[in-house]
């Protein structure tokens, strides 16, 4: 598989599980589980960035989910998975947000700000 198809499925694959709810829970290194949710999803992040208006109101996140190869961001407010690797350049949308990652983005701002 070369690197663009790789990013597809990658980009795909990050776009079905926000709109599924579910996610392979194999990878999280959690010992009290109660199932898929979107604050264990964010434990691995790598960066967010939240987007807010001029009355410090939350309108969406930028969540960095790898870097150096690919590049993949989940973008709440659009919501769109953005892809990036080398000259290749992806963009995946996602209709439902079953996981609920963008109301945990904006609890974990709304933390932040008080």
């Amino acid at each position: 598989m070369d690197t663009k198809q790789s990013l597809i499925s990658t980009c795909n694959r990050i776009a079905q599980e926000i709109e599924s709810g579910e996610y392979d829970m194999e990878e999280c290194a959690i010992e009290e589980w109660e199932g898929p949710c979107a604050s264990h999803y964010l434990n691995d992040a790598l960066d967010i960035e939240y987007t807010i208006n001029s009355n410090l109101e939350y309108k969406g996140a930028r969540v960095c989910v790898a870097l150096g190869g690919p590049n993949i961001y989940i973008d709440t407010r659009h919501k769109v998975i953005r892809g990036y690797w080398g000259t290749d350049r992806v963009e995946v949308p996602y209709y439902d947000d079953n996981l609920g990652l963008d109301d945990c983005c904006c609890e974990m701002y709304a933390s932040l700000r008080y």
